[in-house]
This record gives C-alpha cells, structure tokens and sequence, in this order.
C-alpha cells in the first residue's frame, strides 16, 4: 500500500517538473493557455488547479466561487474553495453548504477560512460552463468571509 502511494507521488512530482518552463530570470510552472475569454465575475465558479500545493494548503484540481469584484482576465482572483467532503457541524462559521456546481443532488461546501488570490491562468471553464453562487449563498458565503477575518484594532 505505501509503495502504490509513493508511486503515485513520483509520478505527480514527474508531470509537475515536465511543466517547469525557464522564463530567463526564474523557473515558472506553466500551466498551459487557459486563459479565461473573459475577466471572471463575482459568483461565478470555475475550476482551479491549486497544484503543486506547499503543506498544508489546498492542492489538486477543484472548484472555486470568485469572490473580488474588479478583475482582469490576466490578473489575480480571490476565490474560495468548494470541496464535496463534509464539513463538521461544531465548524458551521467556516463554511457554506450549496448544491454541486457540477453534480445534480449533491451537497458541497464553500471553504469561507480558506480565501485566496490566484492568478487567472489556474482558472479552467468546466465543460459544463460557468455556474453562479445563488444571491442569498453568496451573502452567507461574504458574511462568514468577512467574519474570518481578523478584526481590526
């Protein structure tokens, strides 16, 4: 069992290092031309993928809510993370439980604790195309955002 684990991580580590571009100053994880037509909007779910994660942050390919409201399609996004795993009722104040963008009759959960900035060019349209966070979701998803934040003194 540890062994098939281990494989598995070589071969991740392999298809990341093959990504690896030299830009003559730095190296940088090229992630291909997927670009967004079109400057995400606040709502709006895409597809990130968030590899290689630095432990203990999110990683592989997942959904997320944009949350910032002036955006660039070449620029920086801050989005929350949707995961499929179910979050623990004593930690409602983290989390927004919605129906899967992707997946008819299952619940999901947007990850309010776990905001962040990315550049648009982890951002993928699902084949599906580009679903919206329902208005009154996406206030409870702001308010336990903003309620994450630490206050200022």
């Amino acid at each position: 069992m540890e062994e098939e684990w281990l494989m598995d991580v070589l071969r991740q580590f392999k298809r990341w290092i093959e990504r690896l571009e030299f830009d003559g100053k730095q190296f940088v994880f090229n992630i291909g031309n997927t670009k967004p037509t079109k400057a995400p909007k606040l709502k709006q779910v895409y597809v990130c993928e968030f590899s290689p994660p630095v432990l203990p942050e999110l990683g592989k390919w997942r959904p997320v809510v944009v949350l910032s409201r002036q955006n660039t399609r070449d620029g920086v996004v801050t989005v929350a993370p949707i995961t499929r795993s179910p979050q623990g009722k004593n930690e409602q104040k983290y989390w927004v439980k919605i129906l899967a963008p992707y997946e008819e009759n299952k619940d999901a959960w947007v990850l309010c604790k776990h905001i962040t900035a990315v550049s648009t060019r982890r951002l993928r349209i699902h084949r599906e195309g580009i679903p919206l966070i329902e208005d009154n979701q996406f206030q409870e998803i702001a308010r336990k955002v903003l309620n994450n934040l630490p206050e200022h003194r």
